[in-house]
């Protein structure tokens, strides 16, 4: 029987954290998750189009969490709306 190589990944929905690194020139960036765990991510992954302009350093977001063979990566990506900060922390 010949030896199959499989990856299995992980999704859990509507994980809270920080854009801590974003770089505009190439879209995409890392978020520190509640769970402590730095997560990439690409400006394609936000639902909401209209708001990739906002899309900063220190920026609050919900996302889902993905586990690759690469580390972990951030799907379905949203910023939270500052008036909504105060419920976050």
């Amino acid at each position: 029987m010949p030896y199959t190589k499989c990856y299995v990944w992980q999704i859990r929905l509507a994980m809270k954290g920080i854009i801590k690194t974003y770089l505009s020139e190439k879209k995409y960036g890392f978020i520190k998750g509640d769970d402590g765990k730095d997560y990439f991510f690409h400006v394609n992954e936000f639902r909401d189009k209209q708001h990739i302009s906002n899309i900063c350093e220190e920026a609050f977001v919900t996302f889902d969490q993905q586990a690759t063979p690469k580390g972990y990566k951030a799907k379905n990506c949203s910023l939270i709306n500052t008036a909504d900060v105060a419920t976050y922390v």
